[in-house]
Formats: structure tokens, sequence, C-alpha cells
């Protein structure tokens, strides 16, 4: 079976005034009941195209973030839909 390949564009490339780069892609968050209303079914595909791009790039960070209520939460280890697992998904602030 023959794979094709697909270009991915990440939502937002950020440059910090301390000069860090950071490419940051958002994905849906969590609703009011708990469940994940992220739409996008290459998700974990995304995530993992855009760990191994960041793996020959040191220099760059990276993340993908969601929300849940007013709070960003950023994981650049692996990719989860439970927003709770705190592991995974940790405040935005820890990063940056």
């Amino acid at each position: 079976m023959a794979f094709r390949r697909s270009n991915f564009y990440p939502d937002y490339i950020i440059k910090l005034k301390n000069g860090d780069v950071w490419i940051i892609e958002a994905k849906g968050g969590m609703t009011a009941d708990g469940s994940s209303n992220n739409i996008d079914k290459y998700a974990p595909r995304k995530f993992d195209a855009l760990k191994e791009y960041a793996s020959r790039h040191p220099e760059i960070k990276w993340g993908f973030v969601r929300a849940v209520g007013t709070q960003i939460y950023l994981s650049n280890m692996v990719w989860s839909e439970d927003l709770t697992n705190r592991n995974v998904w940790k405040p935005i602030e820890v990063f940056i």
C-alpha cells in the first residue's frame, strides 16, 4: 500500500523577545462536558511529523496547543486526545 504525502502547514511560527522560535499547531480543546472537540482526524500524524521535523532542528521549539476553558495547554511529547492527562498536556506557561 502506497502512502500519499501531504503538505502540513502549522498555524503559527512565533519568535519570542528572548530569540526562541516556536512552531505552534492549534487543535480543538475540550467541551464543557469534558469531551474532545478536536475535529482533525490527522492530528496524530501531524503531531508526529512536527516532532520528527523538530528532532532534525533542535534550535526550534514546538508544540500542539489546545484550550480548556481559558487555559491553554501544550504538548510536544506525545499526542493524546485526553486533555486531563497532565503528564502530556501542560499549561503553556511551563514552556514559555
